[in-house]
């Protein structure tokens, strides 16, 4: 049997006797260092989680607030009287051009808007022609005038003022056109909607979309997110705000739309419904501040019951976009366990893996947005989090390694 030499015992027992207690002493201090690492990771991001959830709130107060000062403006109100009127006249004011109507807008159907639709869609279903089968006689002639014979772009007929099809309707539009063109602009809308408070028709909008002239009562569109925001608006009182939450919006080339609605008084009668839809990214860009989120951290916003995105994510945006959200729920709507959770009513804050498996620090809270439930993900990647443990960790290897082979010699 092997002997140790008297030599090798002593080096082993003060090798021993110095390293015992300074691997205790790190164990100790990294065990304490790491526990308070984790406290204040997650105490950032609930505390950023909260920063976001007044961002967010603070964003639709203000659009609800603006959208019950145009429901009380003067030229939304003269718009709706003057437009609701002239708009059943573009027919009977330019009769001559009833044999250019039909073949001018079904050009114009299958022809520009089927290649757009075709491009922007992602595979979108719909047919133009079927859509055009669907416009009823004001529609044709309110679409005839303002889009087809439109000479702008398509995505550009909002630039034009008035219309070559010359109509006591064209002449009201030619003076409130620059007014709701100007505010669209300054407060970044996507459309701007007057609808009449009867048959619902859409006689005015800034951009002339395929919506432009229909009736939200009956058609194409009754059924859609506009539509269901006519729809709820007519039935409230003044002063009253209406969100239609996101849903795929055909005559946008079924990207998600989402809309903000309101009905117009005057005098304590109802003359109609004001509307905006809102840009996709005004929400996103509010919500994805990179303010304290480091290098691989996001904040997003999702569907509390339908796990859909209200947000695009930063990480992982080409594939994880409320475009493919809604486009391809089942593949890109969340199915995580702090979202199930968050269904429940729960708000936490906890280490776990997000929608693309990574692992993060993060916190979720259910924010009501105008009535709607939305869950707030504020996340960091664990290693990013942890990136000064990992260095104390290494730090203390490195001490106990220099100090085992001075203690030996």
């Amino acid at each position: 049997m092997y002997q140790f030499s008297l030599k090798k015992k002593l080096i082993f027992a003060f090798v021993g006797a110095g390293l015992v207690p300074m691997a205790l002493i790190n164990f100790v201090s990294y065990t304490k260092a790491k526990k308070e690492l984790q406290e204040a990771s997650l105490s950032k991001v609930e505390a950023l989680s909260e920063i976001k959830e007044q961002e967010i709130k603070g964003y639709f107060d203000m659009q609800e607030n603006l959208v019950k000062g145009f429901a009380v403006n003067p030229n939304v109100r003269e718009g709706l009287h003057r437009m609701s009127k002239s708009f059943y006249t573009i027919e009977s004011e330019a009769k001559g051009e009833a044999p250019r109507v039909a073949s001018s807008l079904e050009s114009y159907y299958t022809g520009d808007f089927a290649k757009a639709y075709k491009e922007k869609s992602d595979g979108g279903s719909v047919d133009p022609s079927s859509l055009f089968g669907q416009l009823d006689n004001p529609a044709r002639w309110a679409q005839f005038s303002f889009i087809s014979q439109n000479p702008s772009a398509l995505g550009s007929k909002h630039e034009m003022v008035s219309s070559p099809i010359k109509t006591t309707y064209a002449h009201d539009h030619e003076e409130l056109h620059p007014f709701f063109k100007s505010e669209l602009e300054r407060y970044g809308f996507y459309d701007i909607f007057l609808v009449t408070p009867d048959a619902g028709r859409v006689v005015y909008t800034v951009f002339k979309e395929l919506d432009f002239g229909t009736s939200l009562t009956r058609g194409a569109y009754a059924n859609t997110g506009l539509g269901r925001a006519f729809q709820a608006a007519k039935k409230l009182k003044e002063g009253k705000v209406w969100f239609e939450d996101y849903a795929l919006y055909t005559p946008s080339y079924e990207a998600p739309a989402s809309f903000l609605s309101a009905p117009v008084y005057e005098h304590g009668e109802l003359i109609g419904v004001f509307i905006v839809q809102i840009p996709l990214e005004h929400v996103s860009g509010v919500v994805s501040k990179r303010a304290g989120l480091g290098k691989g951290g996001e904040s997003y916003v999702v569907g509390t019951d339908d796990g859909m995105l209200r947000t695009d994510t930063f990480r992982n945006k080409d594939s994880y976009s409320v475009m493919n959200s809604f486009r391809h729920p089942e593949k890109f709507s969340l199915k995580t366990e702090a979202l199930n959770k968050s269904r429940t009513g729960a708000q936490g804050v906890e280490l776990s893996h997000t929608y693309d498996g990574t692992s993060v620090v993060g916190a979720y809270n259910v924010v009501e947005v105008l009535g709607r439930k939305w869950t707030l993900f504020v996340e960091i990647p664990e290693d990013e989090a942890f990136a000064g443990l990992l260095n104390l960790n290494h730090l203390l290897l490195g001490i106990v390694s220099v100090a085992t082979l001075l203690i030996g010699l």
